[in-house]
């Protein structure tokens, strides 16, 4: 376990901001289009744990240069699901919903005092908390085969562990998303076309070196192979 805390020293050495930027350059269309899959996907809400572990396994395959055809990999994820992925993504998509509907709540407020601020703190601390390692949680799901719980552990630890990181990674979604909804004369427009495909590009960039790094695609053998266990 601790082993995550010195694994993936090196890890990003040769994954810069420019191979990032270049992403978004090389595919520009495609992904709108994923965008757009992943906003229908969610439509029948029962299905939007299908939509973010194949949107995730997507923006895998784009940051390994893993295949050209991100949209087919994207439905044939899709509609390839396994009972894993879906409890544990949507264990996660409802506490996501619940902290930001408790936070809403919050903000929504007018003239409380100081204890109330306070329980909003806390409220907008838990949600950035369980983001970061919400970056984490899905690749772990798609790159290694522990057990939920052991998934729920590994990706705090490692949101904790790679704050930096992490912290760099939300702070960059939460940029976007400002900008988005205040540039753009309908926020809707912004929510069909960039906003969800930019958002997981960037988590998955951040995560994916320290999931592999940490534990590697060999722990799907076994997790005594992982080099940050023990």
């Amino acid at each position: 376990m601790m082993g995550i805390f010195r694994a993936g020293v090196d890890a990003g050495n040769g994954r810069g901001l420019k191979k990032l930027f270049g992403l978004f350059l090389q595919y520009p269309f495609e992904l709108v289009c994923l965008n757009l899959f992943f906003v229908i996907g969610c439509i029948p809400t029962v299905t939007s744990p299908l939509a973010v572990v194949a949107m995730t396994q997507t923006m895998i395959n784009l940051c390994e240069d893993v295949g050209s055809k991100p949209l087919r990999s994207y439905w044939k994820t899709f509609f390839h699901p396994d009972l894993r992925s879906f409890l544990t993504v949507l264990a996660l998509v409802v506490l996501e919903i619940l902290l930001c509907y408790g936070l809403a709540i919050y903000l929504g407020a007018r003239n409380v005092g100081w204890l109330f601020w306070m329980g909003c703190g806390v409220n907008a601390a838990a949600l950035a908390a369980l983001t970061m390692a919400g970056f984490y949680i899905c690749p772990l799901l798609l790159l290694t085969d522990m057990k939920p719980k052991q998934i729920w552990k590994n990706a705090f630890l490692l949101a904790f562990a790679k704050i930096p990181y992490s912290a760099a990674a939300l702070a960059a979604i939460v940029l976007i998303w400002a900008l988005c909804l205040r540039f753009f004369q309908q926020a809707w427009v912004a929510f069909i076309l960039i906003i969800f495909s930019y958002s997981f590009l960037i988590s998955v960039f951040c995560s994916g070196d320290w999931v592999r790094t940490c534990f590697g695609r060999q722990s799907r053998i076994g997790e005594e192979d992982s080099p940050c266990i023990g």
